[in-house]
């Protein structure tokens, strides 16, 4: 879990936010991007998670 969240923090810029919301789960807070730029970010964190992990993620954007 902490590496996660520590992927998540190494994936995001400055001014956004990745947090723990729950047991199991993350919140990243994006400011100034498009569902295309963000669905990006998840995508390449859930390449760079890949390689490091047998565990998998899943993603959802609102």
């Amino acid at each position: 879990m902490a590496r996660f969240g520590t992927l998540l923090e190494e994936s995001t810029r400055g001014s956004d936010l990745a947090v723990r919301y729950g047991g199991e789960e993350f919140l990243l807070l994006l400011s100034q991007v498009s569902a295309e730029q963000a669905q990006g970010l998840v995508e390449r964190a859930a390449q760079t998670w890949s390689a490091e992990s047998e565990l998998t993620f899943s993603a959802a954007s609102r």
